[in-house]
């Protein structure tokens, strides 16, 4: 018997070819669907490892994105704790500024304290309770916080912020002020002795760490200036917000009244500006042993201090107030020393040139001398240590 094999060929192909037609479309239905070209791997192997990895890097830069925006939400709701603070730092001011005025009486004074002491508890206050996600902002302990904005593990910021406790806030001041010293002897005589008003090897002038006895050389008046220069010249000190400032002033605790040089007599005056103990910067001599009796009024002894201190550029100044005389300097120490050759009957009371001075130039007593050390400030954003031993 003889066997046959029934086969559509042609039916065979065309199904074959729809099939492959109906998964090219599939494909392509998959891609316009998902908007991606590669969506498994028979798409593309390696391609779709490299879009993985791309999808995760993204994934992670879009992660960072709403870190970096959790952090600006932090550092605004700090910004709006501290602008608050800063408000009521203004109405402290301010308080101050009226307390500061004469015409309050001590009770006026004590209840604009008793404000200021309620302003710094609500600062307090407001420094302990601000706060984002339980992680206290303005207390000194938000400090160093990592900030995640990139996909790698080094693409990283910090945040720090600072205590904003009233105990924290406000420069760090240190006030020096200026005393003044006499002595029966020469302006050389009367640094050499007393150790408080010059400055010698074993003296120590540091700021902050700062070692500034430099600035000074053995001998040297002590000079407010020459400290204040010394640390804002320091580029330490600069870095650090140190700051300095000096001045100096002095009004004669006597009326000048009419200087009488008696015959015969001659009365050296000079003055000194600064560290230097050895130049003064404005000398007078008066009488020059005349034949006749010298004399001299406050306009006269101005005029000519002034007039030499001007010559050797001197920041020296002196005027004539209310009948005392009055010396100022940009913060130099001021130095007087009086000299009187003669037997005459001159006489001049130290107090008429210097405030805080002691002493009288007499017959008896040829030599006198006084100074005035200036007025320091420095300040500084953070707490620092001074010494100024010796000094």
């Amino acid at each position: 018997m003889a066997l046959s094999i029934n086969h559509n060929f042609q039916s065979e192909f065309t199904q074959l070819n729809l099939n492959r037609t109906q998964m090219g479309m599939n494909s392509s239905l998959e891609k316009l669907s998902s908007g991606y070209r590669i969506n498994s791997a028979k798409d593309d192997a390696s391609g779709l490892f490299i879009a993985d990895q791309l999808k995760l890097v993204a994934d992670a830069l879009d992660q960072g994105s709403r870190n970096a925006l959790t952090g600006i939400s932090t550092a605004q709701i700090a910004e709006s704790s501290l602008s608050q603070v800063f408000d009521k730092l203004k109405d402290m001011y301010t308080k101050a500024q009226d307390a500061a005025n004469d015409v309050n009486d001590s009770v006026a004074r004590q209840a604009l304290q008793t404000d200021i002491q309620k302003l710094t508890s609500a600062i307090d206050t407001i420094a302990k309770t601000s706060e984002y996600n339980g992680l206290n902002l303005l207390d000194g302990t938000f400090t160093n916080k990592s900030i995640h904005y990139g996909a790698r593990a080094d693409q990283t910021t910090t945040i720090t912020i600072q205590s904003a406790r009233a105990t924290e806030l406000g420069a760090s001041v240190v006030n020096g002020s200026g005393t003044t010293g006499s002595n029966a002897s020469n302006y050389a005589g009367l640094l050499a002795a007393s150790t408080d008003y010059a400055f010698d090897t074993n003296d120590t002038v540091d700021v902050a760490g700062v070692d500034l006895s430099a600035a000074f050389t053995n001998g040297d008046a002590t000079d407010a200036k020459t400290i204040a220069e010394a640390v804002n010249n320091n580029g330490t000190l600069q870095s650090l917000g140190v700051s300095a400032t000096a001045k100096n002033g002095s009004t004669a605790d006597a009326e000048f009244g009419v200087l009488t040089v008696e015959a015969g007599d001659t009365l050296t005056l000079n003055f000194y500006a600064g560290k230097d103990s050895a130049t003064a910067v404005a000398s007078l001599s008066l009488g020059n042993a005349a034949a006749t009796d010298q004399t001299y009024t406050l306009d006269d002894v101005v005029s000519m201090i002034n007039t030499d201190a001007s010559a050797n550029g001197s920041s020296l100044n002196a005027k004539a107030e209310y009948g005392k005389l009055v010396i100022s300097t940009d913060g130099e120490t001021i130095g007087v020393e009086a000299n009187l050759a003669g037997g005459g009957a001159t006489s001049l009371d130290m107090n008429k040139l210097l405030q805080g001075a002691t002493g009288t130039v007499d017959v008896t007593t040829a030599d006198q001398s006084a100074m005035k050390v200036g007025d320091l400030n420095i300040v500084g954003s953070d707490a620092y240590q001074s010494d100024f031993t010796g000094l």
